[in-house]
């Protein structure tokens, strides 16, 4: 298949996909801001970059001081494994150095607008977005922007995760996004010019 045949076949499934969507993937659903609490926001806000700092820190079993200990069962859902850790035997067995270490060289959470909303007195659920950069000791660094959230509660000790999941976009999103990725420096201004340009052409005719 031609290369422009290829690109016609990729702009067409994205012009169907972001019509299918009313508006496109890049914009994002509307929200009320007075249905986000600004004081617990800003609390929720903190236990997510402790447990990013964690993360940082390349000692990967300290996340879990972000999590309640005394919840049953601790639910969490990394996007890169195949199901669920339900309970702490399999939470635990996840962040253990020897299993998670051996492969990973380093990795790095960068955590982005955090927003959260009550559910109970005692409970809340926070959602977010982090960068997530990683290097395997046999491959080249990596990054990827992933969607995330995580139910809290509150202990003496303040704010704990009891959930915790990430939600990748969907392949055709991503595939998309790393076009639009490789959009050379000054595109939108090129775009602009051109746009008047041609709208010029089409008065002169």
């Amino acid at each position: 298949m031609g290369r422009t045949l290829q690109a016609a076949m990729m702009s067409a499934i994205m012009f169907l996909a972001s019509q299918a969507w009313a508006g496109g993937h890049d914009t994002p659903p509307p929200f009320d801001p007075s249905l986000i609490d600004a004081e617990l926001t800003a609390e929720i806000e903190e236990i997510v970059l402790g447990m990013a700092a964690r993360w940082n820190s390349q000692d990967y079993q300290t996340v879990l001081e972000m999590w309640d200990k005394n919840v049953d069962v601790p639910v969490y859902l990394a996007e890169e494994q195949a199901g669920w850790f339900i309970g702490w035997e399999a939470l635990n067995k996840y962040f253990t150095p020897s299993s998670a270490g051996g492969i990973i060289d380093v990795m790095r959470f960068q955590i982005y607008d955090v927003r959260a909303v009550p559910l109970a007195d005692d409970l809340a659920i926070g959602v977010w977005e982090h960068q997530f950069d990683m290097k395997t000791i046999f491959g080249k660094p990596i990054g990827e922007r992933v969607r995330a959230s995580g139910i809290f509660r509150k202990t003496s000790d303040g704010w704990r995760f009891v959930y915790y999941a990430e939600s990748p976009k969907t392949p055709l999103i991503a595939i998309e996004e790393a076009f639009q990725n490789q959009l050379s420096d000054g595109w939108d201004e090129f775009y602009k010019e051109a746009k008047e340009k041609k709208k010029a052409l089409k008065n002169k005719n």
